[in-house]
């Protein structure tokens, strides 16, 4: 990667990724910052179209410092970051979409209970002659008065 800083400007450094952590070297190959994986994924900023910033963003000596680095190389450090993240979690990454898949065929089964239990109190109030509706669905009857409750005559208007 390149660096953009004024007093390294255009040198060549380098980002090594590990298991244990990530480093900064410069060109001449001091260290110049070193990272666990999970303060890499905090720290490390990539390019964002949205806010305007073309290069890869990290701190170096209590700064954020600004470097140039090719595509593929963005690419492998965006993977590094996403694994730093998923180690974040406790179960880590695959523990994180387990869980989501679990949460969601819970759902899928709360659906699935409430559609059917929808349906079985609909055929049960079919089957019940109490609270069996013979009045047409619109709420009048053929003989001319409406009624606006199931099988109660004192909600009725008698047409005169």
């Amino acid at each position: 990667m390149r660096c953009c800083h004024v007093k390294h400007k255009a040198e060549a450094w380098t980002l090594d990724l590990s298991d244990e952590g990530a480093e900064i070297r410069d060109a001449a190959g001091d260290l110049r910052s070193r990272f666990t994986r999970e303060e890499a994924a905090s720290e490390f900023l990539l390019p964002s179209f949205s806010e305007s910033i073309k290069q890869f963003r990290a701190p170096v000596e209590g700064e954020l410092w600004y470097f140039d680095v090719v595509k593929n190389d963005l690419k492998e450090i965006k993977a590094y970051i996403n694994q730093g993240r998923g180690g974040c979690w406790p179960r880590g990454g695959a523990g994180v979409r387990n869980v989501a898949i679990r949460d969601g065929l819970i759902g899928l089964a709360c659906i699935a209970a409430g559609v059917g239990l929808t349906v079985w109190s609909i055929v049960r109030a079919a089957q019940n002659p109490k609270t069996r509706d013979t009045s047409s669905p619109t709420g009048s009857s053929s003989s001319g008065s409406s009624c606006w409750g199931r099988g109660r005559t004192d909600f009725c208007d008698t047409a005169s």
